[in-house]
C-alpha cells in the first residue's frame, strides 16, 4: 500500500515582500542618516518573527502540519504488547504464588479494510494544513505592510525635519535682521511683530513634527513586535558579567 505524501510549503517568511521592505527602509536610513534605523535592516527578518499574531500562526501552523503525519500512521499496522499483573490476598501471611496472576501477550491493529476513510482523512489535513498556511502568509504580509507604512512615515517625517530646522533657523535670522532695523528706525514695530509670528508658527510646526517622529518610532517598535533587541549574554572573559544582576 502506498501511503500518500503531502504536499509541503515550508513556513517561511515571503522573502519578495521582506526584500521590499529592506530597500524601504535603506532608503529611509539614506534620507535621514539614521544608524540606529540602518542598523535595524540585518534584523528585520528574525525581528518580524518576534509579533505575537506572527508567532501564533506560525505555530498553529505547525502543529497543523504535525497532524498529516498523525493521520498517516493509520496506514501502517500497530504493535503493541500489553500485560497485567494482579495480587489477589486476604492478609499479608497469605502472600505466597497462588496470590500472584500475570497475564501478558502481544497485539495487533491495522485498518486494511479502512483505507478510504484514513485517506479521506489525510486529504483532510492537508487542506486544513494549506489553510493554515494561507492564514499565516497573510499574517506575514498584513506585518510587513505594517512595517513598511511606519517606516516611510518615518522617513518622510524626518525629511520634513530638516526642512523645519532650516526655515526655523531662517525665521530666526529674519527676527534678528528687522529688530536690527527698528532700533535703527529703518522699520515700523508692525514687521517686528510679523516676523516674531512667522518665527513662532515655525517653532511650533516643528515640536509638532518631532512629536509625529516619535510616534512613528514607537509604531514602527510595536509593527516589529516589541523587545526584538537582545541583551549580549554574559561571559567569562567580562569583567563586569558578575555584577550585572547587583
Amino acid at each position: 500500500m502506498r501511503a500518500l505524501t503531502p504536499r509541503r510549503r515550508a513556513p517561511q517568511i515571503p522573502q519578495v515582500r521582506a526584500g521590499a521592505a529592506h530597500e524601504g527602509l535603506s532608503a529611509a536610513s539614506a534620507a535621514t542618516q539614521d544608524k540606529g534605523i540602518a542598523d535595524l535592516t540585518s534584523e528585520f527578518t528574525s525581528a518580524l518573527r518576534q509579533r505575537p499574531d506572527v508567532r501564533s500562526t506560525e505555530r498553529l501552523l505547525a502543529s497543523q502540519h504535525a497532524r498529516i503525519g498523525v493521520a498517516k500512521a493509520e496506514f501502517y499496522p500497530i504493535f503493541s504488547l500489553p500485560g497485567t499483573f494482579t495480587l489477589d490476598a486476604f492478609d499479608a501471611g497469605n502472600m505466597s504464588g497462588d496470590a500472584l496472576a500475570y497475564t501478558f501477550g502481544p497485539s495487533f491493529r491495522w485498518n486494511l479494510f479502512s483505507a478510504g476513510r484514513v485517506r479521506n482523512n489525510v486529504r483532510a489535513e492537508e487542506a486544513r494544513t494549506v489553510q493554515a498556511l494561507n492564514q499565516y502568509e497573510q499574517v506575514v504580509l498584513q506585518a510587513v505592510s505594517e512595517v513598511e507604512s511606519t517606516m516611510a512615515t518615518l522617513a518622510e517625517e524626518r525629511n520634513r525635519h530638516t526642512s523645519l530646522l532650516e526655515a526655523v533657523a531662517a525665521a530666526q535670522r529674519s527676527v534678528e535682521l528687522v529688530r536690527t532695523l527698528y532700533r535703527s528706525g529703518l522699520t515700523n514695530f508692525q514687521n517686528v511683530l510679523d516676523m516674531e509670528r512667522s518665527l513662532a508658527e515655525q517653532q511650533d510646526q516643528l515640536a509638532t513634527n518631532e512629536g509625529l517622529i516619535s510616534r512613528a518610532l514607537i509604531g514602527l517598535y510595536t509593527a516589529l513586535g516589541g523587545g526584538w533587541e537582545q541583551e549580549p549574554s554574559p561571559t567569562s572573559d567580562d569583567p563586569g558579567a558578575g555584577e550585572a544582576g547587583t
